[in-house]
């Protein structure tokens, strides 16, 4: 009895339930998110809000919000901000496009991060489990990285990202579709669909 009762708990450790939502995203193809970024900053009490998309197929994202586009196909990355007549187009390094890259969650509960499972929530009638990532050793911004992941299906909820300066984002998935039939020009910026926009090669 006791052995399987340890067992059980393994069964519900951290890291099982981050190795679980991986291979959910893995296994789900092609995506395309709806998700809503609130920045949130305890110091000065402000906080802000808005809409955004995401394509996600393996290493490649787009992400489209109403102050950014960015489209990164593996290995250069376009950006550009709203109103500008200019897009940024770079080789960033692996750090660079993680910082940018949602799917750099599943490296950190491996390396240089510790997951501790904490209380289950319960967010519009679906039960989550509540995984927090803290890093190992001491960084100038990150002070942690909450998780909720679906217990029925190991999808992801909801991040939140606790700065050390009092500021918060938190990013809740509000639409989720997978086996999205997604191309390999979706992550890479189309001059032809912006003719009147520049490229500045910064390679």
């Amino acid at each position: 009895m006791a052995l399987i009762f340890c067992c059980a708990i393994f069964a519900q450790s951290a890291e099982d339930l981050m190795k679980k939502a991986e291979t959910s995203f893995n296994n789900d193809g092609g995506v395309k998110a709806n998700f809503t970024l609130a920045v949130e900053n305890k110091a000065k009490a402000t906080s802000e809000s808005f809409d955004g998309t995401i394509l996600m197929k393996g290493n490649k994202f787009f992400i489209q919000t109403p102050e950014i586009k960015v489209w990164y196909n593996g290995t250069d990355q376009w950006t550009l901000l709203s109103n500008s007549d200019e897009v940024n187009l770079t080789a960033p390094a692996e750090a660079e496009s993680d910082a940018m890259n949602p799917s750099v969650l599943f490296k950190l509960y491996k390396n240089g991060f510790k997951a501790t499972k904490l209380q289950d929530k319960k967010v519009d009638n679906q039960n989550y489990y509540q995984i927090r990532l803290e890093p190992k050793t001491k960084r100038a911004d990150l002070r942690s990285i909450t998780v909720l992941i679906n217990k029925s299906n190991f999808q992801i909820k909801e991040i939140v990202m606790d700065q050390n300066n009092q500021s918060a984002n938190k990013i809740r998935i509000t639409q989720y579709n997978r086996n999205q039939s997604l191309k390999d020009s979706d992550f890479i910026f189309n001059p032809k669909q912006y003719p009147n926009i520049d490229i500045i090669d910064l390679r």
